[in-house]
């Protein structure tokens, strides 16, 4: 390292110098001097490497914050040695898979003998998604600063990012007039929609929201939940996960857009969701997965079941074309009495339809829209 060849550099030098001060006074002191700058660095040496084996790290962080909130970052130095660590260099990327190039963080600090300290600091999140924390260099040097050692750190933690709800209250009107009566109805027992009261295996036909994700998983086929009372009015909520800059790709009729507008996506999303849940209306939400080739859906009934949704999309990687999701979600609309599709605002032949109400927009702050849902009934 550069900071290696410098420290060796300047160590010669006043060698140098010490030795030219000695062949000129004939000195005994200078001599001495000179003993001692040629045995400290090897002893120094020696003690960092025995250090070295002493020396750890661990880092703590939150496992979900929300966004634009500062949260808390902890990096724990151990040292179980007697000998104390005069400099070190850690050095920690910040990366969200959805908005790469995020900067990295470096600090230089002591560790003392037979006890180590802690360095924290706060970070606060620009975006949604899950931001992923990795020491990517730990390194110490020796007490001359001429020799430095790398201690193994293999550390990485996940911190799940939460979308900023909007404070402006959302009343959704369901088809076919479903309203609170009904809702309050559907809790009895025996007619709640969300209530299972027997599984089967899958029919050609069978909506998905009715698959038992867990059990299927379990058994290796596709299971079906059987309720007390189906309402005929589920929805389904359509997730358009698009990334990169707002402009046309040349050449062709696909858009990509900002940053902002797909980090808009998911705020609507959670505002809608959670709108939903308030009015107890459990839903199927879907999204194109790139790496998967298909929609993925998970059915989201309560609070828990939607971080989990939220945690699933975020370890996506964001196709560049629009529109994916919208394709594939078309040969299932016919299972659904309404639905609620939500993408960055695109131009009108990227959403695939016609006769859609615009139920909520996310803003930014100059008043440009970013994201927009759209809710309609079949």
């Amino acid at each position: 390292m550069l900071r290696n060849i410098i420290s060796r550099t300047a160590y010669v030098f006043f060698f140098v110098l010490m030795l030219l001060a000695y062949i000129f006074y004939r000195n005994y002191f200078l001599l001495l001097m000179m003993i001692f700058m040629i045995v400290f660095p090897v002893v120094s040496v020696v003690l960092l490497q025995r250090a070295k084996k002493s020396i750890s790290i661990s880092l703590d962080v939150p496992g979900r914050v929300e966004k634009k909130a500062p949260f808390e970052i902890t990096l724990t130095l151990k040292n179980t040695s007697y000998i104390p660590i005069i400099q070190s260099h850690i050095e920690m990327t910040l990366e969200n898979p959805f908005y790469p190039g995020l900067p990295s963080h470096h600090f230089v600090c002591g560790i003392a003998a037979r006890k180590g300290g802690t360095v924290k600091f706060m970070v606060t999140p620009e975006y949604s998604g899950v931001m992923s924390l990795k020491i990517k260099e730990f390194r110490i040097w020796d007490m001359t600063g001429m020799a430095d050692a790398i201690i193994p750190a293999d550390i990485s933690k996940d911190v799940h990012v939460l979308p900023s709800p909007s404070e402006e209250e959302i009343e959704l009107t369901m088809a076919g007039g479903a309203g609170m009566v009904e809702l309050s109805e559907q809790d009895t027992k025996g007619n709640d929609s969300s209530m299972v009261i027997d599984t089967r295996d899958y029919h050609p036909g069978d909506k998905l929201q009715r698959i038992h994700w867990k059990l299927s998983t379990k058994l290796d086929k596709l299971i079906v939940k059987e309720y007390g009372s189906m309402s005929s009015d589920d929805v389904l909520v359509v997730i358009e996960l698009s990334h990169g800059d707002f402009t046309r790709v040349r050449g062709s009729d696909s858009y990509i857009t900002n940053r902002k507008s797909f980090d808009a996506v998911f705020d609507v999303y959670y505002t809608l969701a959670l709108a939903l849940l308030k009015e107890k209306r459990p839903f199927m939400v879907s999204w194109y997965s790139p790496g998967a080739g298909e929609l993925k859906s998970i059915p989201v009934s309560g609070k828990e079941e939607l971080l989990e949704s939220l945690i699933m999309m975020s370890y996506e990687k964001p196709p560049a074309t629009a529109g994916n999701a919208w394709q594939l979600a078309k040969a299932v609309l016919d299972e659904y009495g309404e639905f609620i599709y939500i993408s960055p605002l695109l131009p009108q032949s990227i959403y695939g339809h016609s006769g859609g109400e615009l139920i909520f927009e996310k803003r930014s702050e100059d008043g440009k829209p970013l994201a927009a849902a759209v809710f309609s009934g079949t």
